[in-house]
């Protein structure tokens, strides 16, 4: 199993537990530091990389997987339309036969009011994030604003990055012309079936 944008390797070390053989790959090398402090930790044969998710057939080459993840938005740090199309090929070259993709990113179909969405705020016992998104410019780019409360001392953490709103049929679009087959798209990781007024967007695709 490989995770692209795999940050401190929750997902990662969940599917070793599993039993599976894990890679993870991020090009944030904060977050890469704390994933390499709970592999020590955990006695984890997992691996991470640091790299640019659009270079992956080059940094996991003569390598296949049978699960490949991309979750939390990171789809959205792509460019364009052609940075997706490419990404999914590539994607698609890692798997093995029958393999599967599962992606998830914010709804970008999902109406705007005022161009601005504000998400519900994620806690837990040590932050607080708060997080929204404004469109710049139409289907092209999204300002993508974070602070991260630290509850220990009352530190906060700020970021904005531009981000590109992913299309559903943009998604399928290049999932197709990309070679996969049997694509499923859900409105969340229940699988509730997916609309315009979804938050999220998921999808499952086999080669």
């Amino acid at each position: 199993m490989l995770d692209i944008g795999c940050a401190t390797g929750e997902l990662v070390f969940f599917a070793e537990d599993l039993g599976m053989s894990t890679a993870g790959i991020d090009n944030d090398e904060y977050l890469l530091e704390i994933a390499g402090t709970k592999k020590e930790r955990n006695f984890s044969d997992a691996e991470f990389i640091k790299g640019d998710m659009r270079l992956i057939d080059g940094l996991f080459k003569n390598r296949n997987f049978d699960i490949i993840t991309c979750m939390g938005n990171t789809l959205a740090h792509l460019g364009s339309a052609e940075e997706v199309s490419g990404f999914f090929r590539s994607v698609n070259m890692l798997l093995n036969e029958k393999g599967v993709f599962t992606c998830q990113i914010v709804n970008y179909d999902k109406p705007v009011p005022e161009g601005k969405t504000n998400f519900k705020e994620i806690e837990s016992d040590e932050f607080r994030f708060i997080r929204n998104n404004e469109i710049l410019k139409e289907g092209e780019s999204v300002k993508f604003s974070g602070e991260l409360i630290l509850k220990s001392d009352g530190r906060k953490y700020r970021s904005e990055i531009l981000l590109f709103p992913v299309s559903r049929d943009l998604i399928e679009k290049e999932l197709n012309e990309s070679g996969f087959n049997s694509i499923k798209i859900y409105g969340g990781f229940d699988r509730n079936s997916y609309d315009l007024n979804s938050d999220a967007l998921v999808f499952r695709a086999e080669k």
